[in-house]
């Protein structure tokens, strides 16, 4: 009997690998199935690909309201046992691929179920780059959600922090018979699955770029994106907007853009060949794109004002060590018009 392959997608950065998955085991009508978690976007675009044999599922975390009210935790809890009972109850000796271990207990409480009757891959690809800049630190409050989210999921998470208020737990994949893997992507998905520009913004300037709260000022953040969006435009640059899959693209852009790409589609599928340049601030398409190598790539993140200097360096680390080729710049000079 074929089995099917269960791949979890976590973020808009799994798409890739989930694919190069697809692409490794799909001979012999290898069957699949892709749960999509939080992140509507992700679930349109892989199902706008006709991939065969492939089902979806999309798992919402619309069920997460306030835990400070002891009825959501109940609540909390039922919803995650329906869901395994749902699509996992009684799956035996079936592969199972998942790619993160931070900040997301639905997945990791399946995973923790799955593991006991299945193969479970755990593919690091972003994880340990996350996690080296982050900072382990007590908090008195940490020790409150650890209970709690034991209390939902049975799992005792670890708790880290990435900013003087951006704190995140970390499921202990390596206390369960969970295989870490790293693969590379297979090339061969963006050309068989790229989104395709059309002629007539050869040479446009491409936005990736989402509605952030990292930054002090609002206003500051709005003047930044104003002043370089005017400076393109006065030189008779077209702009073209991609922006975040859940979160959209900042309402600034809307009288100056020439063309919007669909939220769902992921950047990295962007055929950026034709594109005179990239221009984003966080995105890990970023570093995608810029280790391409088809289109020079800028970040706007040092021209920012941040509300903390930690979550600033975080940020800028962890994009660093994804690729070293982002231009960062210092002034709004430093663009190429």
């Amino acid at each position: 009997m074929n089995k099917p392959v269960i791949v979890f997608c976590q973020a808009p950065a799994d798409i890739p690998y989930a694919l190069s998955i697809y692409e490794s085991l799909k001979k012999n009508n290898q069957k699949f199935h892709f749960f999509i978690v939080n992140v509507k976007g992700m679930y349109y675009f892989l199902q706008s690909l006709n991939l065969q044999e492939v089902t979806f599922s999309f798992l919402p975390y619309s069920f997460v309201k306030n835990f400070k009210n002891p009825i959501n935790i109940i609540i909390a809890r039922i919803y995650l046992k329906k869901i395994f009972n749902k699509y996992f109850q009684g799956l035996k000796n079936n592969d199972v691929y998942y790619f993160c271990n931070i900040y997301d207990f639905l997945t990791t409480y399946l995973i923790s179920k799955l593991s006991r009757n299945n193969k479970i891959y755990f593919i690091n690809h972003y994880d340990d780059i996350a996690l080296n800049n982050s900072i382990h630190k007590f908090d008195y409050k940490n020790v409150i959600y650890k209970i709690i989210y034991f209390i939902i999921t049975g799992i005792f998470f670890k708790f880290v922090q990435f900013s003087a208020k951006n704190y995140g737990y970390v499921f202990k994949y390596y206390k369960y018979p969970i295989r870490e893997c790293k693969i590379l992507i297979n090339e061969i998905i963006y050309s068989n699955f790229k989104y395709n520009i059309s002629p007539l913004f050869n040479n446009s300037v491409l936005f990736i770029i989402s509605k952030n709260n990292y930054f002090e000022s609002p206003q500051n953040y709005r003047n930044v994106l104003e002043s370089i969006i005017k400076k393109i435009k006065s030189y008779g640059n077209k702009i073209i907007v991609k922006g975040h899959p859940r979160l959209g693209f900042p309402e600034i852009f809307i009288p100056y853009t020439d063309l919007v790409i669909p939220d769902f589609v992921p950047s990295e599928f962007i055929d950026t060949e034709k594109i005179k340049y990239v221009i984003g601030d966080s995105s890990t398409a970023l570093a995608i794109i810029a280790n391409r190598g088809n289109a020079k790539v800028f970040s706007v993140l040092n021209l920012y004002d941040f509300k903390d200097s930690i979550e600033k360096k975080y940020v800028t680390n962890y994009l660093t060590s994804l690729s070293q080729k982002i231009i960062y710049l210092q002034n709004i000079k430093g663009i190429n018009v």
